[in-house]
C-alpha cells in the first residue's frame, strides 16, 4: 500500500494492491489520520473485468485501532489479484467535536472503573494492625494510585465539559444554518425595461 498527497497536503489518495490469489474479507490497514475513505476505483469492478464480489461501502470511517505503526485504521474488502484507490476526506468540525467528546467520556469511564477496583482491593485488606508487610505495601500502592486517580478524574471531567460545550456550540450553529436554508432566501427584485418602456419586477 502507499499514500500520495497533493502539493498542499489537503488531498490524499491511498492505493492498495493484492498480488496474491487470496481475497481478504476484513483486511485492516493503518492510516495516519482520522476521516472518511471513499473507494474511487477497484479492479474488481465488472467495468474492468472483475467479479464485483468484493465491493466496499461508499464511505469508510477510520477507527481508533492502531495498525501498521499508525494510530488509526480502516477495515475493507481486498480482492484477489486486485487493487483499490481510496480518496480521503477529513472529519467535519461537528464530527471532530463528537469524537473528542466520546473519547473524553471513555477516559472517565476507564478511570472510574479503575477507581472501583482499587477501592475493592483496599476494602479486602485487613485492618492496619493485622496486615503483614506485603499487605502493607499493597495498601500504600493502592492508596497512592487512588489519590492520583482522583486528580485525573477531575481533569477528565473538566475536559469532557469543555468538549460538550464545543459540541453544543457547533450543534447550535448547524441548526441555525439549516433553519436559514429551510426558510429560503429572499431574492431582490431587479427592474427591467420591457419593449414598451415600462419597468417590471421579476
Amino acid at each position: 500500500s502507499l499514500m500520495r498527497s497533493s502539493d498542499e497536503g489537503e488531498e490524499k489518495l491511498i492505493c492498495l494492491f493484492n498480488f496474491t490469489p487470496v481475497a481478504y474479507e476484513d483486511y485492516r490497514i493503518g492510516v495516519p489520520m482520522e476521516g472518511h475513505f471513499k473507494e474511487l476505483l477497484s479492479t474488481d469492478d465488472p467495468a474492468y473485468g472483475g467479479s464485483g464480489q468484493w465491493k466496499n461501502p461508499k464511505a469508510m470511517r477510520s477507527q481508533d485501532i492502531a495498525a501498521d505503526g499508525k494510530p488509526y485504521s480502516i477495515s475493507l474488502k481486498l480482492p484477489p489479484f486486485g487493487g483499490l484507490y481510496l480518496a480521503y476526506t477529513p472529519l467535519s468540525p461537528l464530527e471532530e467535536a463528537r469524537t473528542q467528546r466520546k473519547r473524553k467520556l471513555a477516559i472517565i469511564e476507564e478511570r472510574e472503573g479503575e477507581r472501583k477496583q482499587l477501592r475493592a482491593q483496599l476494602a479486602g485488606l485487613p485492618l492496619e494492625e493485622e496486615r503483614n508487610p506485603k499487605e502493607d505495601m499493597l495498601f500504600y500502592e493502592c492508596d497512592s494510585r487512588l489519590r492520583a486517580l482522583e486528580g485525573e478524574l477531575e481533569d477528565a471531567r473538566r475536559a469532557a465539559e469543555e468538549a460538550q460545550s464545543q459540541l453544543a456550540a457547533l450543534e447550535k450553529k448547524r441548526v441555525a444554518k439549516a433553519s436559514g436554508k429551510k426558510g429560503g432566501k429572499t431574492k431582490k427584485a431587479s427592474p427591467r425595461i420591457k419593449a414598451t418602456g415600462k419597468a417590471y419586477l421579476e
